[in-house]
């Protein structure tokens, strides 16, 4: 008896521009970015599923193979988005001086907001 040989079909790399110019993750709100943060730090996509529940392994492991493919692109894209980041927070402080938001807090609720 011969076993069928298997004929793989391309994966897709689950990413999405959204309406803010952000990519995201599969059918999830988690941005590109989290996912190679987490990555960079040693997180395994396991550990990455286990934080952000809404994530499939599948998917993790692909963003990561896309990543680990195109680090560049990627690297640029996310120095993009944190210069984008730091000029909002200037802002911020521009129009709001007194306000009691720190830049941790800020950061941390942006993150928060983009688990969900």
């Amino acid at each position: 008896m011969r076993t069928q040989l298997l004929s793989p079909e391309p994966l897709e790399i689950p990413l999405r521009l959204d309406e803010t110019g952000a990519w995201r993750v599969g059918h999830t709100r988690v941005l590109l970015d989290i996912v190679v943060y987490e990555f960079q730090r040693g997180s395994t996509p396991e550990q990455i599923v286990d934080a952000y529940d809404t994530l499939t392994i599948g998917d993790v492991y692909r963003v990561i193979a896309y990543y680990l493919s195109n680090r560049e692109a990627v690297d640029k894209y996310i120095a993009e988005r944190e210069a984008q980041a730091e000029q909002m927070w200037r802002e911020f402080e521009v129009d709001f001086p007194n306000h009691a938001l720190t830049k941790d807090k800020f950061l941390k609720k942006m993150a928060d907001k983009s688990k969900s």
